[in-house]
């Protein structure tokens, strides 16, 4: 045996062995694409044994699909340029479809005749799947920054992100069309910065830290932050806080909400609410005033008078020793006594205790009808009026009287008609008249009339007037029961 031959024969186990022991599929055919060799890795990646190709045509055998080329194109560039590469889709017998990084040469003799080809075959689905899966991330990744870019321009609050570790901080849109700050400013200069007003940093400092420092996920606080013009304004500063498996706090996303005009409108409320309740006093102080006025009146110009008389009556009986005195005496104490009754049921109506609401009223306009000057109707329709709170029924019983006693000193009205219905939980009281009426603009509510106005507000309900010159005048008023 020759030396050439032993060579030759070691050559070819030993290449045999090289083509066996790589990961890429190595394959060889004649010139008639005829597989003649197929190496362990080709088994691999394709599921078939060389004694299942050998000889086979690889058209036969490998059905491709190509990922970034046709097979025309790519026989056409191998014929012209004696190789092709490129990734091919592969379906295996089971079903599974790999991805192929594919390189395929011509091989020729010396006089540039072919005479086989090498097929050189990598699998890169792995890599291919983490190529995709990457890709999709990065996607998810620009939609969520472009979610969180157009959340940013769609809210009025300033939005920011904290990396707590390295002490730096995103800062949204909002800080500049909010606050003016061009600049991006490290949390750090905000915290040691006069950003937030000195007579709210040292709190704020508190409350984050003791937020950070413990085990809460929110975090939340109050304060004036300075613009970049110098001027303040009110703000709510919320956060999230994200901490790592440890516990500690690592990252802080939070938006800051200008809530200044929020602040001057509960102010300017609470100032108008102040101002009302003043009103309410000093109405009421007035008609107290008023009412003491009357009261003395009417003892000095009634009660007063009569008890004078009586004592006159008293004094003429026992000089005259004349009985008929005793008589007038008798008559003008009783005078005076239904004068005091009248002032005490005006001041106390006790009847509302005994009768209630719709009785009182009954008794009031029973009392006015009898005078004989004015002809008043009342229309009571309350099926649970006895239910009703004492402090409302008195408020109602209030109106009814006062608006009585407009109608009577300014109206000039001969008829009036109060309507007293309930509807689901409110009260409904309308009292009209057919007198003169007035022009609301030209003529302001009185006393009488504000009083009205601020039992209604007390007891959070409604009051509106409807009137005109010649055409009456109406009160309708509305209260939760």
């Amino acid at each position: 045996m020759s030396s050439n031959f032993l060579l030759h024969n070691y050559i070819e186990r030993l290449s045999e062995l090289l083509l066996d022991n790589v990961s890429d599929a190595i394959i060889s055919t004649d010139e008639n694409f005829r597989i003649k060799t197929w190496n362990k890795a080709a088994e691999k990646i394709y599921g078939l044994s060389l004694y299942d190709v050998k000889d086979k045509k690889t058209d036969d055998i490998l059905h491709y699909e190509f990922a970034d080329d046709s097979p025309g194109h790519s026989k056409k560039k191998l014929n012209e340029e004696g190789e092709w590469k490129g990734i091919v889709i592969f379906t295996c017998p089971d079903n599974r479809k790999i991805f192929l990084s594919a390189f395929v040469c011509t091989l020729r003799n010396e006089n540039n005749e072919v005479i086989g080809h090498v097929f050189v075959n990598r699998d890169i689905t792995e890599r291919k799947t983490a190529d995709e899966a990457l890709l999709k991330a990065k996607a998810e990744l620009v939609k969520s920054i472009e979610r969180y870019q157009y959340a940013s321009m769609a809210t009025s609050d300033a939005i920011w992100d904290w990396d707590i570790a390295t002490d730096t901080i995103y800062r949204g849109e909002g800080f500049k069309t909010l606050f003016g700050y061009k600049e991006a400013m490290s949390s750090l200069e905000i915290r040691m910065s006069n950003i937030i007003h000195p007579d709210d940093k040292e709190r704020v400092r508190t409350e984050l830290e003791n937020a950070l420092s413990g085990d809460a996920l929110n975090w939340q606080s109050e304060y004036r932050f300075k613009c970049a013009d110098g001027n303040y304004k009110q703000v709510i500063d919320k956060a999230y806080i994200i901490r790592n498996e440890k516990g500690d706090a690592v990252r802080m996303i939070g938006a800051v909400q200008d809530v200044t005009e929020q602040r001057r409108l509960q102010e300017q409320l609470a100032n108008e609410e102040e101002r009302k309740k003043k009103e309410v006093l000093q109405a009421i102080i007035y008609a107290q005033e008023r009412e003491r006025n009357e009261i003395s009146h009417e003892l000095h110009d009634n009660v007063s008078q009569i008890l004078t008389t009586c004592k006159l009556l008293v004094e003429a009986a026992v000089q005259q020793d004349d009985k008929k005195f005793l008589q007038q005496t008798k008559e003008n104490l009783q005078k005076a006594i239904d004068e005091i009754r009248k002032i005490s049921h005006r001041l106390n109506p006790a009847t509302l205790k005994y009768i209630g609401l719709e009785g009182s009223i009954n008794d009031l306009v029973s009392n006015i009808n009898h005078t004989g000057n004015i002809h008043i109707t009342f229309l009571p329709s309350l099926p649970e009026a006895g239910k009703l709170n004492d402090d409302i029924q008195l408020a109602l019983f209030r109106i009814v009287q006062e608006q009585l006693n407009n109608v009577l000193k300014h109206a000039n009205a001969r008829n009036v008609v109060i309507s007293l219905s309930q509807e689901k939980e409110k009260i409904n009281l309308t009292i009209s008249d057919d007198g003169t009426g007035y022009d609301l603009r030209a003529k302001k509510h009185g006393l009488g009339l504000r009083n009205i106005f601020n039992r209604t507000e007390f007891h959070k309900g409604t009051a509106q007037i409807f009137t005109e010159p010649g055409r009456g005048f109406k009160l309708q008023v509305q209260i939760p029961s």
